[in-house]
């Protein structure tokens, strides 16, 4: 009789925790969500990073769909407000930036016109003012947020090329090369 009641209570237990929903299913509505998701449209989501992404909200494993719904938005939300705010960061240090070329611009085609006037000495001082302006603006917008340079080949050529330019006015003016037929 004994192992009869036991039996019964297995059986009840059985029944009930099929009709009373417990903490996996709750993860189950987050997995199959994101499933349906991902077969539903066809752009390509990644299934790990929707579970990943709703999983990492506190509250979210007992959310229903709409609460799921809300919660990636604001997941999309933050997202973007982090981008807007990156976007900002990056239009600053690119206007340092176009600040530090206009000034090299300048002292460039300054230079041009010292060298054909044969001022090599005061060609050389521009040059050496400006060959600098693309390292200050790989810093500004290496130091960014982003972490990225956008213009990290551009400053890497014009660095050369100033540099270049710098030791060129440089050896003419230390071999005497500064009169006008030279």
């Amino acid at each position: 009789m004994n192992s009869l009641y036991l039996s019964s209570l297995f059986h009840i237990f059985l029944l009930i925790s099929t009709l009373i929903p417990i903490s996996t299913s709750q993860t189950s509505i987050i997995t199959s969500t994101c499933n349906a998701a991902v077969s539903a449209n066809s752009a390509s989501y990644d299934m790990e990073f929707c579970v990943e992404a709703l999983s990492s909200v506190p509250g979210s494993e007992s959310a229903n769909i709409r609460g799921l719904s809300v919660i990636v938005t604001n997941l999309a939300i933050t997202n973007v407000t982090k981008t807007l705010a990156t976007i900002q960061e990056l239009l600053s240090n690119l206007n340092n930036c176009y600040q530090y070329y206009k000034e090299m611009n300048y002292g460039l085609a300054s230079a041009v016109g010292e060298i054909k006037q044969g001022r090599i000495e005061s060609a050389g001082d521009k040059l050496g003012t400006v060959r600098n302006y693309p390292t200050k603006c790989d810093i500004v917008l290496s130091e960014a947020v982003v972490r990225k340079n956008p213009l990290s080949l551009e400053n890497e050529n014009l660095n050369e090329l100033s540099a270049l330019a710098y030791q060129i006015t440089e050896l003419i003016t230390n071999q005497g090369f500064g009169n006008k037929n030279n």
